[in-house]
């Protein structure tokens, strides 16, 4: 088994798909260069350099991406797309076919080789032109063999316009991209207020641990209302607070530590007010309940959106 292991493209991905194409063309540059056998990354290079008009160079790399993806319709069928644009119909023709043999459902290319085969009917009638022997059809064979490199000619003559609907490029994983500062803070209102509420099943618990027999349903009732209320504000602004800041699970327990040594101490105080006195182990309870609130809240808050 390979110790070597896959190059995240995802970025490169993430800026294709916003159009950032010479910002992606950079990333993904990086990454084959130390990459040389990764599929995925060569055709999304491809794409983003026939985007910014570099039709043969994209072509160099769509080709370098067919061949290390014999499998991958989507890597054959952009081929065949930048060879159109290229003014390369007769070259496109395999990689369709190709393409039709490994995913025979894929219309965008049976319509593409469809036109191609008109096209050269209408302009060299004499020619023995079969425009209905699709692959798969009982008239024409299987092509059974991925096409060869198409050769690498100068392209010469006006090179058709990459259009932005043309390729058919399928990402070998979803791209995320961070979430707005409207999401992040809706985001901090609803899961600081859930969050905050693991506070407040705590404090219920040993509430009832320790004053179970002085407790009646009323003043239970009436203390999980307080405390669902209090709490619940603590981890809002813990989620407010996330929110505004750095994607950093760091701050988020910083702040969800700082809410429950302030807990603590307003615990100490209406304690101490009452008569009672305050144990110095409640100084853990608070640090790692504030922990777990905050680094739970900075992760909901924070979690990147699929693009």
């Amino acid at each position: 088994m390979s110790d070597i292991q896959p190059v995240d493209i995802s970025e490169g991905n993430r800026l294709l798909q916003a159009g950032q194409f010479a910002e992606a063309a950079k990333v993904l540059s990086d990454i084959v260069q130390s990459d040389t056998q990764n599929g995925p990354a060569f055709g999304a290079l491809g794409i983003a350099l026939i985007r910014l008009g570099q039709t043969s160079d994209g072509l160099n790399a769509l080709g370098q991406a067919s061949q290390l993806q014999p499998q991958d319709a989507a890597a054959q069928y952009n081929v065949a797309v930048g060879l159109m644009q290229a003014n390369r119909a007769q070259e496109a023709v395999p990689f369709l076919e190709y393409t039709l043999n490994i995913a025979p459902e894929h219309q965008r290319a049976r319509q593409m080789l469809e036109s191609i085969r008109q096209q050269a009917s209408q302009a060299t009638p004499a020619s023995p032109v079969v425009t209905n022997s699709w692959p798969g059809s009982a008239e024409a064979p299987q092509p059974t063999s991925q096409p060869q490199p198409f050769a690498q000619v100068p392209i010469t003559g006006p090179v058709l316009p990459a259009s932005s609907s043309g390729m058919n490029y399928r990402q070998t994983e979803d791209a995320y991209e961070k979430p707005s500062t409207s999401t992040r803070l809706l985001r901090g209102l609803g899961y600081g207020l859930l969050f905050g509420q693991f506070w407040t099943a705590w404090n219920l618990f040993w509430s009832l641990v320790w004053g179970f027999k002085g407790y009646t349903a009323f003043k239970f009732i009436l203390e999980a209302v307080l405390f669902a209320t209090v709490f619940g504000i603590g981890g809002i602004i813990t989620g407010i607070i996330t929110a505004l800041t750095p994607p950093n699970i760091r701050i988020g327990m910083s702040v969800g530590i700082a809410f429950g040594l302030l807990f603590m101490g307003i615990e100490a105080y209406l304690t101490t007010q009452n008569g009672g006195s305050f144990s110095p182990i409640n100084i853990f309870f608070w640090f790692y309940t504030g922990r777990y609130v905050g680094t739970r809240i900075a992760i909901a808050v924070h979690t990147p959106v699929k693009s």
